[in-house]
């Protein structure tokens, strides 16, 4: 007689060692990759870190993986995760050398290996092949905390939100320290920071604004149906403070992406927070418009009103990167339909880069990463970009519109988290460090349900 499979919903409980056995690693991945994972170049035992702990992240999730049947949102996110991996190793795989010639772009490169008398020989599709691998080796951190963070009970997922939200608030004073510490290079972590302004964990305050603007997204989550530290589930009005916290954090950075973003992150996150807060308080019609005056004199009284202002006059930076973008399309043009090859961008626009554009600095990435993306995977990374905004799509609508979730607050506060984070890479590169990769990762799994556990009856 065949046996039967009977499906339960997921309990941490039920399973508390095996559920430590994911829960751990991935604890342990939120806090190396966060804490040391806040540059994108000349980190390389922050990302060294980050990539082991993902490894050892990803050993018990694969393992585990078959006991659990997942929603189609789930498995569409297997998928573009397993595509997002697939694209950096297809560039790496040996093509013959007629092939190699035949792609667009590689002409130059073709003319060169013939002149120094080398001979034909097969070659992978990326013009930096030791890029590439470094990208695949990027996303092992990632892909990790996604593959666990996915198979943790919503308890679970809210205590890597916290541990996330510890370091958010160890990043806000180490903030005013590198702001009082001026020019001294001796309060920053990473040589490529600038000096005197309050850059956190991070290589940059862009970087960091878009921290504490998933901080705030992060924060909404806590008012779940699950008992945490000091009670957090059942005291909104102290979730709201924390979150009016980040976003004073947020606007300390005067990073314009951080600015645009940081009313629309509150506002979202007031929406998550108040249903909690009309449960347990009276007065909670009260609290949106109270939360957005707060945060606005907060912001006031911490900057002075000015420093804002003067950010947006200046807007040098902003207009510079805008004009390189005609000529970064044109360099991708020239790549299509397959791209350079992920990680290769520094390379392939320092070979064609206007004399008018040369500056002392360099430009290692366009301040637009779906552009660069598009440089480098071509249209099929393109396809993946648009595949990621839909499956974000229909993920938030289930979210706020689906059949009622326990975990309905996660899943909205992750949804939060990977629209800013989006968003912000419109105008930046925050995906490319390994800390903000981390925690879009976890946001992105706080967003499916949890899976539905197996067993055979």
């Amino acid at each position: 007689m065949a046996e039967r499979t009977v499906e339960t919903e997921y309990s941490e409980q039920s399973t508390p060692w095996r559920g430590l056995l994911i829960f751990v690693p991935a604890l342990v991945l939120a806090l190396v990759a966060v804490a040391f994972g806040g540059a994108s170049r000349l980190n390389p035992l922050g990302l060294m870190a980050a990539e082991l702990f993902g490894v050892l992240a990803l050993a018990p999730a694969l393992l585990r993986s078959p006991d659990f049947a997942y929603s189609r949102l789930t498995l569409a996110a297997f998928a573009i995760l397993a595509l997002t991996i697939a694209l950096p190793l297809a560039q790496l795989a040996p093509l013959p050398p007629g092939v190699w010639k035949a792609l667009p772009g590689r002409e130059a490169l073709a003319q060169a290996v013939s002149l120094i008398g080398l001979p034909d020989r097969w070659r992978p599709m990326s013009l930096a092949p030791d890029l590439t691998g470094g990208a695949v080796l990027f996303l092992l951190a990632p892909a990790g905390m996604f593959l666990t963070a996915l198979q943790c009970g919503p308890r679970q997922r809210m205590w890597l939100a916290l541990a996330i939200l510890a370091i958010a608030l160890v990043s806000l004073p180490v903030g005013a320290v590198q702001v009082a510490g001026g020019q001294s290079e001796h309060v920053q972590f990473y040589a490529a920071a600038t000096a005197g302004l309050p850059n956190g964990f991070f290589a940059n305050r862009n970087h960091q604004a878009s921290f504490m603007i998933a901080a705030i997204g992060l924060s909404a989550s806590l008012v779940g149906p699950w008992s945490l530290p000091l009670g957090l589930e059942r005291r909104p009005l102290v979730v709201l403070a924390l979150m009016l916290v980040f976003a004073v954090g947020a606007a300390a950075t005067v990073s314009r992406a951080g600015l645009l973003l940081l009313g629309p992150a509150l506002i979202v996150g007031l929406l998550i927070l108040q249903p909690r807060m009309r449960e347990r308080n009276r007065w909670a019609r009260f609290a949106l418009p109270l939360a957005a005056i707060v945060a606005v004199a907060a912001v006031i009284v911490v900057l002075k009103g000015g420093a804002i202002f003067d950010r947006f006059e200046q807007g040098s930076g902003a207009a510079g990167r805008v004009s390189i973008l005609p000529k970064v399309v044109a360099t991708g043009q020239t790549l299509q339909p397959l791209g350079g090859g992920i990680g290769t961008f520094d390379m392939v626009y320092r070979a064609v880069e206007p004399l008018d554009h040369l500056i002392p600095e360099y430009l290692n990435h366009v301040h637009d990463d779906y552009v660069e993306l598009w440089v480098e995977g071509g249209w099929p990374a393109a396809v993946l970009i648009l595949g990621l905004w839909i499956w974000w799509g229909l993920a938030t609508f289930a979210a706020w519109f689906g059949a009622p979730r326990a975990d309905s607050a996660l899943a909205r506060s992750g949804s939060l988290v990977v629209a800013g984070l989006l968003i912000h890479s419109f105008g930046d590169y925050p995906l490319r460090t390994p800390a903000l990769a981390v925690v879009f990762a976890l946001a992105c799994a706080m967003m499916l349900p949890t899976p539905v556990f197996k067993r055979r009856g």
